[in-house]
């Protein structure tokens, strides 16, 4: 087994949002977990620094606050070489538990091992635990031929299971993460293998692991846990029922099957319904997309950090400080690869809701022209019924018998220059044929012009309804 100089377990706590109380009931846990180790002489001061953190209250929301931190490495009785520290600071709204448990010489991976019976293992009634990461780090005194293959060990070594890891070769040193996130909870494990104990000794080493690496652990569980437990457990849900649930009704008023190929509805009772009932579907797709949407928006944020953080440490500057990547746009890459992928997801989910949205618009539309135009239908023909009524009652009441004498006199003369050999006879029915003559004829005009204001009321809604999708 490789010889290691210096091997380090951080093992860092995220609280992702929680108040005041939490807040303080975690690191006073964690103070008590680091006093079975440590001397009461050097936890005191902690215990004054929590104390005066209590007084000040919770900070403003997007400050980074300490509540406890180590000046020092504290030796851990009846183990010489062993040392530990905490440091416990808000975030923006987050709790960052970090502590660090630090064998101060030469060992090999078993050592991990033995420092596997010092880490904190969070109370259970703590249920605001977002998660948990571990960066392992050590120096080797001799170049390995497989450094991955070392860091798996290492893994192993804490009994975590075994992930596909990426190495990232830095300026003095290889960092291995994990290629993919499993869709369970489980602690973010990550190695730093320096080249030497020169570069471990450096100032950029240092605030790589106690600065650095716990901005990453905590976004990348933000993002897990915007993915698995906001997401997933209801909102996914949520986007696929209710898109299957839309499609299905889409399917039933316009597929193959429905039969509507001549037209969907004859009236405006059945059109109506189903206009409300694929509202109704619509409105259930829209609530679920904009929780969609408001998860996604929460995962980019805490994504975009990530990268930021990342691009900060990683680029190389003009003094090229140790831990910089060559490349840091790979590097970026693949230690952001499992966030990254958790948010495409969310977002493919949103694309096909919103490909689903978008049908629901426009048969929406389709169905809203269809009952105007069945209601405009309904009431011209309601209109002709009564326009056709009082047309003949009115005519029927115009023409009185004086004028149906007229009328039929005028008939004969008629009829009489046009050589037709019939004529209109001069009495009650002759009379009665004359009023019925012109009762019909006014009807006929009241339907020509009935229909004309039909055509051009349509024409009409169907041109509004042209400009209203132009606009959209």
């Amino acid at each position: 087994m490789s010889s290691l100089y210096r091997p380090t377990i951080h093992q860092i706590h995220v609280l992702p949002a929680a108040g005041e109380t939490a807040c303080f009931a975690w690191t006073e846990a964690a103070l008590n977990h680091l006093a079975r180790w440590v001397s009461a002489e050097e936890v005191q001061p902690l215990r004054d620094q929590l104390a005066a953190a209590r007084e000040r209250g919770q900070p403003e929301r997007d400050a980074r606050v300490a509540l406890v931190r180590s000046h020092a490495l504290y030796p851990v009785p009846d183990d010489s070489p062993l040392c530990a520290a905490l440091f416990a600071y808000w975030e923006g709204a987050s709790l960052i538990l970090h502590f660090i448990w630090h064998w101060d010489g030469d060992g090999d991976a078993s050592i991990f091992a033995a420092l596997r019976e010092f880490l904190w293992q969070p109370p259970s009634d703590l249920t605001e635990h977002a998660g948990e990461g571990l960066l392992l780090t050590a120096a080797l005194k001799e170049e390995v031929d497989d450094r991955a293959a070392l860091a798996e060990a290492l893994l192993k070594e804490l009994s975590q299971r075994s992930t596909a890891l990426a190495a990232l070769t830095l300026r003095g040193a290889t960092l291995h993460v994990p290629r993919r996130r499993s869709l369970t909870p489980a602690a973010y494990p990550a190695v730093l293998l320096f080249d030497d104990s020169e570069v471990e000794k450096t100032p950029a080493a240092d605030r790589f692991a106690t600065v650095i690496w716990p901005l990453v652990v905590l976004y990348t569980l933000r993002v897990e846990g915007v993915y698995l437990r906001a997401y997933r457990n209801t909102v996914d849900t949520r986007l696929r029922e209710g898109g299957e649930a839309l499609s299905q009704r889409l399917d039933a008023l316009f597929g193959e099957e429905a039969g509507n190929e001549h037209g969907l509805f004859s009236s405006p009772e059945p059109a109506q319904a189903a206009l409300a009932s694929l509202m109704t579907a619509q409105h259930r797709l829209y609530q679920a997309l904009a929780e969609a949407e408001e998860q996604i928006q929460n995962a980019r944020r805490d994504l975009v950090n990530l990268t930021e953080i990342l691009s900060e440490a990683l680029t190389p500057g003009q003094e090229r400080l140790p831990l910089t990547a060559s490349f840091p746009e790979t590097a970026i890459r693949q230690v952001s690869a499992p966030a990254r992928r958790m948010v495409a997801q969310m977002e493919a989910d949103a694309a096909q809701a919103r490909v689903w949205a978008e049908r629901a618009a426009h048969a929406v539309d389709a169905l809203r022209t269809q009952a105007d135009l069945l209601q405009a239908r309904y009431e011209w023909s309601l209109n002709w019924v009564i326009g056709l009524v009082g047309s003949a009652i009115a005519a029927a009441q115009l023409v009185d018998t004086d004028m149906a004498r007229n009328l039929r006199a005028w008939m004969n003369r008629g009829l009489a220059t046009l050589h037709f050999p019939y004529r209109v006879a001069e009495n009650e029915t002759g009379a009665f044929l004359v009023r019925g003559i012109i009762v019909i004829l006014v009807l006929i005009m009241v339907v020509v012009l009935m229909k004309v204001a039909f055509t051009l009321s349509r024409r009409g809604i169907v041109a509004m309804k042209d400009r209203k999708k132009g606009r959209s």
